[in-house]
């Protein structure tokens, strides 16, 4: 009952309604009382729950809804590399996957590549670990404000599945050729992983930002 509580309550916090999930907090703390299992969470879940409790005494909710992609920007483009997205995805597995799980999880493994995100649309990649998975989407060219609504969107839908237990935490990744400061800036507030990739004799190699 506990955790079914929590999931509702943190489901309710994700969909940034504030006044059902203060009523879920409450109904928790209480089936917490009465049982006296609160130890039925584990630490991954307490963690989300303290970023509820932030919110629910701040009034600040999660972001849940994101500037119009195709009017994020406008103006000059900037130049493409000259390879194929599905080819570049491809690559970044085949050939920097290992500095992938340097940096995120040494049991890193790719889940599938494409996967759907309903109704948010498809992420390019999504890792496993464990305990985590990792919604990692890439652009070919700079990120502009755009990919923030697309990755933070992947990562809800993520984190929508935690009850199901295949993983424990939710950590969006991006993968970029390059980032516009103030957009790189948005995504780590956010908690995302960047990187930076460049070509080099052929080869994808990886860099964090």
């Amino acid at each position: 009952m506990i955790e079914a509580l929590f999931f509702q309550c943190y489901y309710a916090y994700l969909e940034g309604d504030l006044n059902k999930t203060s009523m879920l907090f409450d109904f928790l703390k209480e089936e917490c009382k009465l049982r006296g299992k609160s130890d039925s969470l584990t630490q991954a879940q307490l963690q989300d729950l303290k970023k509820v409790k932030i919110a629910l005494d701040t009034g600040n909710v999660p972001r849940t809804v994101w500037i119009d992609e195709e009017l994020a920007y406008s103006g000059e483009k900037d130049t493409m590399v000259s390879i194929r997205q599905s080819d570049l995805v491809e690559k970044i597995h085949k050939e920097a996957v290992g500095s992938l799980r340097e940096w995120l999880s040494k049991d890193l493994y790719l889940h599938n590549i494409e996967h759907p995100c309903p109704p948010y649309g498809v992420v390019d990649m999504l890792y496993m670990s464990s305990d985590t998975a990792y919604p990692l989407e890439v652009k070919k060219d700079k990120a502009k404000h755009d990919i923030i609504g697309q990755i933070m969107k992947y990562d809800l839908h993520c984190r929508f599945k935690l009850h199901l237990k295949f993983y424990e935490k939710v950590q969006p990744v991006t993968v970029c050729g390059a980032y516009d400061g103030n957009t790189l800036k948005e995504l780590k507030k956010y908690g995302v992983k960047t990187f930076k990739y460049t070509i080099l004799e052929n080869r994808v190699k990886l860099s964090q930002v």
